[in-house]
């Protein structure tokens, strides 16, 4: 097994556990997990860089952009990122994106392969990745615009003038 592989993986081609963990209260979830996840999948993107299609390499590198941008808001976000948003970006970083390269890679090594046929496809499921990576970057920010909005109203309605004639001021 490759050595960035057994880091992301936490395992060792010897069948040993890597014997750094993770922290204990650290929820595979948790912002700050997804962080590290990102990293490592940058990390495999840039490694397989050399076998993948450019195109691919460009859209696996925009979703861990965006992902990035996910966690930027929800670390900012008076409410954060919910359960499901976190999941979700899990599952994209640990699995769906992963998975996509690993067997992009695997059908390669087949003989008679149709390499551009294999390539199209790899794109395309980034693609289709990367547009749900997309809409959720999107619903952070309509949260955030909706937040400013629903202030906005509570100050109007708290503070019109008869509001204010009321307090004497």
């Amino acid at each position: 097994m490759p050595r960035w592989l057994e880091r992301i993986t936490g395992s060792s081609s010897d069948g040993a556990a890597s014997v750094v963990p993770a922290p204990a209260d650290a929820a595979p979830d948790s912002v700050d997990a997804l962080h590290r996840h990102v990293a490592a999948l940058v990390a495999q993107v840039d490694a397989d860089a050399g076998d993948l299609p450019t195109e691919a390499v460009v859209v696996a590198r925009r979703i861990t952009d965006l992902a990035d941008e996910a966690l930027r808001r929800a670390e900012t976000a008076p409410t954060g990122m919910n359960i499901h948003g976190r999941v979700a970006l899990h599952a994209v970083v640990t699995d769906y994106v992963p998975t996509s390269l690993r067997r992009h890679a695997a059908a390669r090594g087949v003989a008679g392969a149709d390499h551009a046929r294999l390539e199209a496809a790899l794109v395309e499921q980034l693609g289709t990745i990367r547009a749900a990576v997309r809409e959720s970057v999107d619903a952070l920010r309509d949260d955030d615009l909706r937040a400013v909005e629903a202030q906005g109203i509570f100050l109007r309605a708290r503070f019109t003038g008869a509001d204010l004639a009321e307090a004497g001021l």
